[in-house]
C-alpha cells in the first residue's frame, strides 16, 4: 500500500479542520456548485431527435438482435407460443411485480404467511429475470401464478449396485414415462 506524502497528509488535515469548524458554526460542508445545462431550442431538439433516430436505425441494421440484447439467445429463439418463451416470461414478471406492489406491507408483517408469500413472489420474479438473462430456469414452478410444476427429464440413467435404475418421483424417463409415487411403491397398473 502506498504511503501518503506529507503534502497529502497536510491537505487532508486542513480539510478535516475546515469541515469541523464549519460544523461547529452550524454550516454544512461546501459542495462544488453544479453548472446548469443550457436549455435546447426547438431546432436543436428536432436535430437531436433526428440524429438519435438515425443512430438507432443504423444500430438496428448492423445488429438486428440488439433489441433483445438482455435476453439469452436460447430464450430469444423460442417461439412465442412456447410456455417458457420470453413473451410469456415478461408477462409473468409484470403480473408478479404488480402483485408485489400490493404486498408492500407483507415484507415486514407480523404474520408469517404474509412474509412467506412476499418472499416467494420476490424470489420467483428474480428467478424469472435470471432465466431471461442466462436461460437457466431455477424455479420448481412456472406460470403467472406459479400454478404449474416443472417436470424433470432424465437423459442418462444411474444404476445402483444391484443393477436397478435409480429413479426419482416426478421425473420423466424414456422407458416408463413419468415416475409417480404409485410406481415408487410398486403399484403398477396395466
Amino acid at each position: 500500500m502506498k504511503q501518503k506524502s506529507t503534502k497529502e497528509k497536510a491537505a487532508e488535515t486542513r480539510k478535516k479542520k475546515l469541515d469541523l469548524a464549519l460544523k461547529e458554526m452550524g454550516e454544512t460542508p461546501r459542495k462544488k456548485p453544479r453548472k446548469k445545462r443550457k436549455p435546447m431550442t426547438a431546432e436543436q431538439k428536432e436535430a437531436a431527435i433526428e440524429r438519435l433516430a438515425k443512430a438507432r436505425k443504423i444500430k438496428q441494421k448492423n445488429n438486428p438482435e440488439a433489441k433483445n440484447a438482455s435476453i439469452h439467445p436460447n430464450v430469444a429463439k423460442l417461439p412465442d407460443d412456447d410456455e417458457l418463451s420470453s413473451v410469456n416470461i415478461k408477462n409473468w414478471i409484470k403480473h408478479n411485480e404488480d402483485l408485489l406492489k400490493g404486498m408492500k406491507g407483507f415484507k415486514n408483517s407480523d404474520d408469517r404467511s404474509e412474509r412467506k408469500e412476499w418472499t416467494r413472489r420476490t424470489v420467483y420474479v428474480q428467478n424469472l429475470k435470471t432465466y431471461l438473462r442466462t436461460s437457466v430456469y431455477l424455479d420448481s414452478h412456472w406460470g403467472d401464478e406459479m400454478q404449474n410444476k416443472i417436470i424433470y427429464k432424465c437423459y442418462a440413467k444411474a444404476y445402483d449396485k444391484n443393477g436397478q435404475v435409480k429413479r426419482s418421483v416426478g421425473t420423466w424417463y424414456d422407458d416408463v414415462g413419468l415416475w409417480t409415487k404409485e410406481m415408487e411403491r410398486g403399484e403398477f397398473y396395466e
